[in-house]
């Protein structure tokens, strides 16, 4: 402390005598915040910034003591003033009095009780505004993981769209999956067929691996898109070639769009959906896996609400599948109806959906069917644990009238997270499915444990 204490005499005095230069009331105010004597030293820096040296550095140590003195309505207005410089002089200065009135903007609104909406609307701004002067400084990277940070926080989103749904945050998302599954008729067998084989020939377990995944753009506040990849591979736990023959593996990429708008005065969407989808098996039992299919889709979607908070959806798709066979090659046309209805903190979901397959040349096989599926959500009726019990009923109708079916399928799905990260389901359902024609006839038991981690 020897030195500045003598520095400062040395300085005091040069300013009792009125000694002309540039850098010394500068100098002197270095020489007090050293010293710790804050209100003398913005005093001293106050005369630099008068004197036009080194304004940019002057105006920074002001705020920054006036932002250790508490007093911050002071500290903002000599940070702010910064950005009124030309760049050169502040260049290397403005960057980090951003950071500062960010830093101040969360302290004070942290702890109110509309701190989300002030964080969002202020203080992520701010820094981003910092992070924007130069993306490549040193100090960005620290921007970048106080952003990061505060966003993880407080669940913040990016922004709203238009019609006041919140945009995904973060804006990618990823989920690896993988189910174990017991089958007790992989092949849809009937009884007749069943009563001549093993059990190993028709029921067996199997192991899916799944991975999702997709990433947001919003090119404005109406409109998204957003790439998505979907993959999985199935393999059964088994040496029967009758079983073997069931494993397989797809790929699908979509590139959905959407349209943010309002009906009836509540927030709606459309999507466009374009997908293509790979997939391969082992037909012929050589113990590798070769291209089955392929085909491409496009699906129209607007969902709406014509009770608040209870999504209606309609969808169309139109599918053409082309098989390693010319002769398996067909088009899918299908209309969904979906409904979700909050009742007591408990969902009802509705899907009814009616589907035609066109065989480009089979036309014997063109069929349609009917679905109506009922899912009820018990969301918080247990601690911890979401019950979902569900029915559905398929009807299919084929073009030569002779081999009708009707399957019926109930069941219950448990759910539960560990963590944020960790997603449990257990499920267990039962098919029965008749037909005029017996070979058709058939019941089949299926049991599901799944792991999602979710990134």
């Amino acid at each position: 402390m020897t030195y500045y204490s003598d520095a400062l005499k040395s300085l005091k005095k040069a300013i009792a005598e009125n000694f002309d230069a540039d850098d010394l009331y500068y100098e002197y105010g270095q020489a007090l915040y050293t010293s710790e004597k804050l209100k003398q030293a913005r005093e001293a820096f106050k005369m630099s910034v008068k004197k036009g040296y080194k304004r940019g550095v002057s105006l920074y140590y002001i705020a920054y003591i006036s932002q250790e003195l508490g007093d911050l309505k002071t500290a903002v207005k000599f940070y702010e003033a910064i950005e009124k410089l030309p760049d050169e002089e502040k260049k290397e200065i403005v960057q980090p009095a951003r950071v500062q009135v960010g830093d101040i903007y969360f302290e004070q609104v942290r702890r109110r009780k509309d701190s989300l909406r002030a964080i969002e609307k202020y203080v992520i701004p701010q820094y981003k505004k910092a992070l924007e002067w130069d993306k490549e400084s040193q100090l960005a990277q620290e921007i970048e993981r106080k952003i990061e940070t505060i966003e993880k926080r407080y669940d913040l989103v990016l922004f709203y769209l238009r019609n006041g749904r919140p945009t995904a945050r973060p804006s990618y998302f990823m989920k690896h999956n993988y189910t174990y599954l017991i089958d007790d008729n992989v092949n849809t067998d009937s009884a007749d067929t069943l009563s001549a084989l093993d059990e190993k020939e028709y029921s067996a377990a199997s192991s899916q691996y799944n991975f999702f995944g997709r990433y947001s753009f919003y090119p404005n506040s109406a409109v998204s898109v957003v790439p998505q990849l979907s993959l999985g591979y199935t393999s059964y736990h088994s040496d029967e070639d009758n079983i073997k023959k069931n494993n397989n593996f797809f790929i699908t990429t979509t590139l959905q769009t959407t349209y943010e708008h309002y009906y009836n005065k509540a927030p709606a969407t459309f999507f466009l959906d374009l997908d293509y989808t790979y997939n391969m098996d082992d037909a012929d039992v050589d113990d590798n896996l070769e291209k089955s299919s392929d085909g491409i889709g496009v699906t129209f979607s607007e969902q709406l609400q014509f009770w608040k908070n209870n999504p209606t959806i309609f969808r169309f798709k139109y599918a053409t599948t082309e098989a390693l066979e010319e002769v398996n090659n067909f088009n899918t046309t299908i209309f969904t109806f979906e409904q979700l209805m909050l009742v007591n903190s408990n969902i009802f979901y509705l899907t009814t959906s009616y589907a035609q397959n066109e065989f480009v040349e089979e036309v014997t096989q063109n069929n349609s069917s009917l679905t109506f599926r009922l899912d009820f959500i018990m969301a918080n009726s247990f601690k911890q644990i979401s019950p979902n019990l569900y029915y559905s009923m398929t009807n299919t109708t084929y073009e030569n009238d002779t081999e009708d079916e009707s399957l019926a399928s109930y069941g219950i799905n448990l759910s539960r997270s560990f963590g944020r990260n960790w997603f449990v389901f257990f499920d267990y359902s039962q098919s029965v499915n008749s037909s005029n024609d017996a070979g058709l006839e058939y019941e089949q038991s299926i049991f599901r444990l799944s792991i999602d981690y979710i990134y």
